[in-house]
């Protein structure tokens, strides 16, 4: 049991150490940088494109898109494109950095659905009662 928390505390430590505060402010900035080796064999094993890379900080954002799939994946590559980083990110709050981005990435707008072609479901005569 000890042991696990000490993992847990310093997995939490080296995220933290690999980010910089101002990688959270919510301001990312897209940039354009070379698909690396392993980057590259990631995008091929998974079937998917490369969608954007924002630099946030300490590292660079790399969000994918499946080929097949409008399903989308975020990975986080080190300045130095040695490592790639799957998986949920925390800040030092123990805010999952990687559930908000996802969350704003598959985001909805209701508004531009197209309702006239939707099943709708109606129980008895349609009418609300109290």
């Amino acid at each position: 049991m000890l042991i696990n928390k000490v993992r847990v505390i310093t997995l939490l430590a080296v995220a933290l150490c690999l980010f910089s505060t101002n990688a959270f402010a919510g301001e990312t900035m897209p940039i354009d940088i070379p698909k690396t080796e392993a980057l590259q064999k990631i995008l091929s094993a998974t079937n998917s494109k490369l969608k954007e890379v924002n630099d946030i900080g300490s590292v660079y954002e790399v969000v994918t898109e499946r080929n097949d799939q409008k399903k989308v994946n975020v990975l986080y590559l080190t300045k130095d494109k040695k490592y790639i980083i799957g998986g949920a990110l925390f800040d030092s709050n123990l805010r999952n950095i990687t559930k908000e981005r996802l969350d704003e990435l598959n985001k909805v707008d209701f508004s531009n659905l197209p309702l006239d072609n939707a099943i709708v479901v109606k129980r008895g005569n349609g009418t609300k009662s109290s």
